[in-house]
């Protein structure tokens, strides 16, 4: 009898020794497969951060490693569709401004841009010749500056009319610079 129950005891040594030794290769499997796909989408978020946007993380199965996958190519495809679409626009962008501006350049009409405090942001080469000022002189003044005092009340009204979305057309008398 006691050497019966000394081997059950050493079978089930063995068969408990085998239950963590299984335990721990299956932990191990798992911990290895887990963070494979975790090194994979941590990979892919680097590169969207370093501007790469067409990365796209394999997604297998129906767990949540999975469901996450799929969710982080969709978020990818996203961030990669805006960014085209915001390329898109900041080139078309940049051609409508090169276009403005040498139509504003060119113009051989003066023409100033203010602020609505009446300080001016802008000129082309028009005005200045018109007004005997050069540009970095004009920038300086004030719409207050270069109108005749007598039409200076003028001012305010207008540009609450033009801020409000209305067009004024009119006519000022302006100094020149001599």
């Amino acid at each position: 009898l006691k050497k019966t129950v000394a081997g059950l005891r050493n079978q089930g040594m063995l068969l408990a020794s085998i239950e963590i030794l299984v335990t721990i290769l299956l932990l191990a499997t798992l911990g290895y497969w887990l963070t494979r796909h975790l090194q994979a989408l941590a990979q892919a978020a680097r590169a969207i951060a370093g501007g790469d946007y067409s990365v796209r993380v394999p997604a297998s199965g129906g767990d949540e490693v999975a469901d996450t996958a799929r969710a982080f190519n969709a978020m990818a495809a996203t961030v990669e569709r805006d960014t085209s679409e915001r390329k898109l626009a900041e080139a078309s962008l940049r051609q409508s401004e090169e276009h403005f501006r040498a139509l504003f350049e060119q113009a051989t009409d003066g023409i100033l841009v203010s602020d609505v405090q009446g300080n001016f942001l802008d000129t082309n080469s028009a005005c200045c010749e018109m007004l005997g000022y050069s540009r970095e002189e004009l920038l300086k003044l004030r719409n207050a500056d270069i109108v005749e005092i007598d039409e200076v009340a003028r001012i305010g009204p207008e540009t609450s009319r033009l801020m409000s979305g209305n067009t004024v057309h009119s006519e000022w008398r302006v100094r020149r610079r001599d």
